[in-house]
């Protein structure tokens, strides 16, 4: 699988590299853990992430094509996102402190991409 690289020089004095893999939702589950998405790349390599109920429900609805009567949260966010003419490239996974995933947002809008983390 090729993945875009990028270095960057920290305050440690040393050089991390980062590999920008792209995957895909390819399940979703109930283990004895707990609701849990596993993302897939192009070589096949999985990543199990585990969700929360509310997660897995907008997920599953996604997934299923299916309407609900109002907007939920990630809906919303779309629309703010539609309304200040904003595009998400991509969210990348740059994180894990104590069993959470920390993400980065990369949006577009005309020229700037601002730099949303979470």
């Amino acid at each position: 699988m090729t993945g875009a690289r990028s270095l960057r020089y920290t305050i440690g004095h040393y050089w991390e590299v980062h590999i920008v893999l792209p995957v895909r939702v390819e399940q979703l589950f109930l283990s004895n853990m707990g609701f849990a998405v596993l993302l897939k790349g192009e070589d096949d390599r999985a990543l199990p992430i585990m969700i929360g109920a509310a997660e897995a429900q907008a997920i599953a609805l996604c997934i299923n094509r299916v309407e609900v009567p109002r907007p939920l949260t990630h809906d919303l966010f779309k629309n703010v996102l539609d309304q200040l003419d904003c595009r998400l490239v991509r969210m990348e996974v740059c994180d894990l402190k104590d069993g959470t995933f920390f993400a980065r947002l990369i949006l577009e809008h005309a020229l700037r991409r601002p730099d949303l983390r979470g």
